[in-house]
């Protein structure tokens, strides 16, 4: 049988332009950009604390969500309550949808309280997510002589925070001066894991953590009554704690119920990931869909079930559209906000020297890839975490990698206490 060799030429050259067209159609660029790619996750706080489990948790699971299947490498960068990581997000980070963050939530507002440290913009940001809503609360250790709050306007407390501008500040200068709680502060504290610390070992007689960080971290505190709530940060009362009134319903005045809401806004987004600023649309939208399938991912929610993690999430855009409100906020009520942000003259704030202590010991143990080492001090278990970038490894005389560490080696180990990350680590 004769072919037309018209017809066969017409038929193979419409094949290799359906051919043509079907790879075209299959070809996805953002596949082919994170495919072999390592994505830096940035986080603003030290090891171990609440922001740092979350992230972590969001970190080993968001990378099967993202088209390529990335690999996710989380980095610890502390330092001004969030505002060094922020800076980094902002300013140095590339562009490209290959680094994303978690920060404090009080990075929201913080350029709004004048802080001059804070070299970003918040509403143009990439916010990607938020895996919890978190309201906070103060609570005192049980020698403290204020376990109420109705104590707390008649006796003082001192009460440790970090920088100025994070949450854990901001708080207590809020309650002074729009009911007159007396907090004295004791700032300076790089990491919430320290300040918990402190409250322990007694340097400080109170903190304002966010709930679920003293539920997962420190389950004991609340169930044994080694503290005791003094007030809710937040717009309602806790069901957990039924008797401790929230902020909200101690406001007396509309203005002070409008600064308390624009304070308490950044709660909406308790967990936030977010990216720098002008990254691709397409690239925004795989990594807050890679998001949304990760808080909804079964192995991440048992995992975070196992920690008791509260994960109640809220998407890229919510998070966006929250900031972009604050932000529109008339001028008047920004001023009255940050003024209330502001430590009053008659609030005393002592700036703490966080000292380091240095035990000798062999390592009982090395867990996770040396991410953190347990030995024994005076006959307890104590354990420090060692950092890939900040905790200083030496081994021998040498520089050496946290992953070289062995269980045996005789060291010496300087930290701030059991569970905090150790500065650094001289081993025979």
């Amino acid at each position: 049988m004769k072919i037309s060799w018209k017809i066969t030429h017409r038929a193979v050259f419409s094949a290799a332009i359906i051919g043509l067209g079907a790879s075209g159609a299959l070809a996805d660029p953002i596949l082919d950009f994170y495919k072999g790619k390592t994505i830096s996750y940035i986080v603003g706080a030290g090891a171990g604390g609440g922001y740092d489990t979350y992230s972590r948790a969001v970190a080993r699971h968001i990378g099967r969500h993202i088209p390529g299947k990335p690999k996710v490498i989380v980095k610890n960068l502390p330092g001004g309550g969030g505002i060094r990581a922020t800076n980094l997000l902002y300013n140095i980070a590339p562009k490209d949808g290959a680094t994303i963050g978690t920060v404090s939530r009080s990075m929201i507002t913080t350029p709004l309280t004048g802080q001059k440290a804070a070299k970003f913009d918040a509403t143009k940001l990439t916010w990607i997510g938020s895996v919890n809503k978190e309201d906070s609360f103060c609570i005192a250790w049980k020698t403290a002589r204020a376990k109420t709050w109705n104590q707390l306007l008649e006796t003082p407390l001192l009460v440790g925070a970090p920088a100025q501008g994070t949450s854990m500040y901001t708080f207590p200068v809020m309650l002074r001066n729009l009911f007159g709680a007396k907090f004295e502060l004791i700032a300076g504290y790089p990491d919430g894991g320290s300040i918990s610390l402190a409250l322990e070992r007694g340097e400080v007689q109170a903190i304002c953590p966010s709930i679920t960080s003293v539920q997962s971290r420190h389950p004991t505190w609340l169930k044994e009554n080694h503290v005791s709530p003094l007030v809710i940060i937040g717009l309602k009362r806790d069901p957990s704690m039924p008797n401790v009134p929230a902020v909200a319903e101690l406001a007396q005045t509309e203005e002070q119920k409008q600064i308390i809401k624009m304070i308490l806004g950044p709660q909406f987004a308790g967990r936030p990931v977010l990216a720098p600023p002008a990254i691709a649309a397409d690239r925004v939208a795989a990594l807050r869909a890679a998001f949304d399938g990760t808080v909804r991912d079964k192995a991440f929610l048992a995992e975070m079930q196992k920690s008791k993690l509260g994960v109640d999430p809220a998407s890229g855009a919510e998070v966006e559209a929250l900031v972009k409100d604050i932000y529109a906020a008339p001028k008047e009520m920004v001023e009255k906000m940050k003024q209330v942000t502001v430590k009053p003259q008659d609030m005393k704030v002592t700036i703490k020297a966080v000292p380091t202590k240095t035990v000798s010991a062999a390592l009982s143990k090395v867990q996770k890839g040396g991410r953190v080492v347990v030995f024994n001090v005076k006959g307890k278990a104590e354990n420090a975490k060692i950092s890939g970038s900040r905790t200083r490894v030496t081994i021998g005389g040498k520089k050496a990698k946290r992953g070289t560490l062995k269980a045996g080696m005789s060291c010496k180990i300087e930290y701030l206490g059991s569970g905090t990350e150790a500065k650094s680590v001289t081993c025979d």
